[in-house]
Parts: C-alpha cells; sequence; structure tokens
C-alpha cells in the first residue's frame, strides 16, 4: 500500500512457484485500498533480481455492514448515523442518504445526503431533516478511484415533533362558546397531529375549564373548539404529537375574549306609576 520497495506490514507476497507462470493471483488484500505491484525473478538457485514496479490499482469496497447501534443523538433537525467498515481501508468515503421513503430514489429533492470527506469514519451526522419525520438510511462507500458501491439500507428512525409557530391569523373566527384557531407547523413534516388546548390560565394548567382537542390524522393547521364560556378570556396552545411517542412543548400562540351573549328571557318584577 506504499511505494516499493518498503517493509511495510501489509505488503502481501506471491509465488508463481512451481509453474513459472506470468500472472498471479493476489489475495487477501484489503477492500477499496491503494496497492502498488512490483515483479522480480527468482533463480533456481535462488538469486533475485531488482523489483520491476507495475504500477499501481485500487481494489473495489464492500458494501458498509451493520452497526449495532445506527441512530444516535436524534432531534428535531437531525440525527448522528453509524456503521461498519465491513473491511474497507480507513480513509474510505462513504457516501450517506437519509430518504423519506423505504425505497431509494437518489433523485428525490427530499433526500438529505451527506458524505464522510475527507476524514473517512464510518459515521454521520445528517443536518436540515424536517421534525416528526420518518427517514430511511442508506449507505455507500465510494471507491478512492471515485465509484459509488451499491448502497445498503440501515433501518429507519423518527426525528422528534418542534413546537408548532404562529399563524399570520391565529384567531379565525371567535363565537360566544365556540372559536376556531389555526397556527403553522414548526417544520413538522406534513400529517403531523396536534394537541390545541384554550385555557383560561397562562401558563398553560390543568383546568375543568380548558378546552381540548386533537387535530386527526391528516396533521391540519386549524381546529374548531366548543363548551367555550362567553365572555371570558382564552389562552392558546398548541403541542406537535410525535408519531411514535412523546410531543413538543407546547406554544404559547396568544390569547383572545369570547363574546358577549346577549341577556335573555327579561321579566319584570315590579311595576310603579311613577
Amino acid at each position: 500500500t506504499e511505494a516499493l520497495p518498503n517493509a511495510n506490514a501489509d505488503n502481501v507476497v506471491v509465488s508463481t512457484r512451481p509453474a513459472g507462470a506470468l500472472f498471479s493471483e493476489v489475495t487477501g488484500l484489503s477492500a477499496n485500498a491503494t496497492y502498488y505491484a512490483a515483479v522480480r525473478a527468482v533463480s533456481h538457485s535462488g538469486g533475485v533480481t531488482p523489483l520491476v514496479l507495475l504500477g499501481s490499482t485500487v481494489t473495489l469496497p464492500n458494501p458498509p455492514a451493520t452497526a449495532a447501534s445506527t441512530f444516535s443523538a436524534v432531534a428535531e433537525s437531525s440525527f448522528t448515523a453509524h456503521w461498519l467498515a465491513n473491511g474497507n481501508a480507513p480513509g474510505t468515503r462513504y457516501e450517506v442518504v437519509a430518504a423519506t421513503t423505504a425505497a431509494l430514489g437518489l433523485a428525490d429533492p427530499a433526500n438529505r445526503t451527506v458524505s464522510t470527506a475527507p476524514y473517512g469514519v464510518p459515521a454521520a451526522e445528517v443536518p436540515g431533516l424536517a421534525a416528526n419525520a420518518t427517514y430511511y438510511l442508506f449507505v455507500a462507500a465510494r471507491s478512492r478511484a471515485g465509484t459509488l458501491g451499491a448502497f445498503l439500507a440501515l433501518g429507519s428512525t423518527v426525528t422528534l415533533p418542534a413546537a408548532p409557530g404562529s399563524a399570520a391569523s391565529t384567531f379565525t373566527a371567535v363565537g360566544s362558546t365556540d372559536a376556531s384557531v389555526a397556527w403553522s407547523s414548526g417544520g413538522n413534516a406534513a400529517g403531523t397531529r396536534y394537541r390545541v388546548v384554550l385555557s383560561t390560565q397562562a401558563p398553560l394548567a390543568s383546568l375543568p375549564g380548558n378546552a381540548e382537542v386533537a387535530t386527526d390524522a391528516a396533521g391540519g393547521l386549524s381546529a374548531a373548539l366548543s363548551g367555550l364560556v362567553p365572555n371570558t378570556t382564552y389562552h392558546l396552545f398548541v403541542a406537535a404529537q410525535g408519531r411514535t411517542v412523546g410531543e413538543s412543548a407546547f406554544s404559547s400562540l396568544g390569547s383572545t375574549i369570547t363574546a358577549i351573549e346577549a341577556p335573555s328571557g327579561v321579566f319584570f318584577t315590579a311595576l310603579s306609576s311613577d
């Protein structure tokens, strides 16, 4: 793996004896490593000629292998991926793709791709991900000649949900006993479900007078709540629910006052001539 002659312990030596052919298979090499070839003749009496350099070549890379733990440091917009070199020489460059579909399509604009160049360690942080989204991991080794090997599927993970954001108009309709509210995704992937609370107290507390709903699986960014008390201040809180477990922190998105109801059932308790 170094220019010859040298005393590198990684050198592989073969002999054509007894056939004396003008070629030889060389085995026991590392994957994705540069090797320099040299040959010399050996006489019947044991004498040797000087080495003649024959140039160099690069062995093909092995596909990566699955590590004991593939994902670590999973956050709202990133995770760290791990795999095994599977016999590839140190310094091998790997291409890492986080895809939103189980069948890898390299041209998918939703993919996030990173390279381990120039260090070639079998791990990489993948940034720029959507929150609360399922990502499938694919890794391939790139040969020292630049050829990309086959991608290996290494499973999937779900990023954490992010706290929702404010919409341009939060309270889209407010009645005396109901209200319609809206918010923004805060970076959460499409299909995220949200937990929506209107509370008479801020910060949020568990109160019997709270109104609460959860959006359906379609993951809309609005909700209608009923059962409110007229002429009462309500504070809006929204959290994103994780696809597997947990939910984000609640976002406090302002407050409104329900409408006043007109009095009804007016009657007279006394009459006077004045």
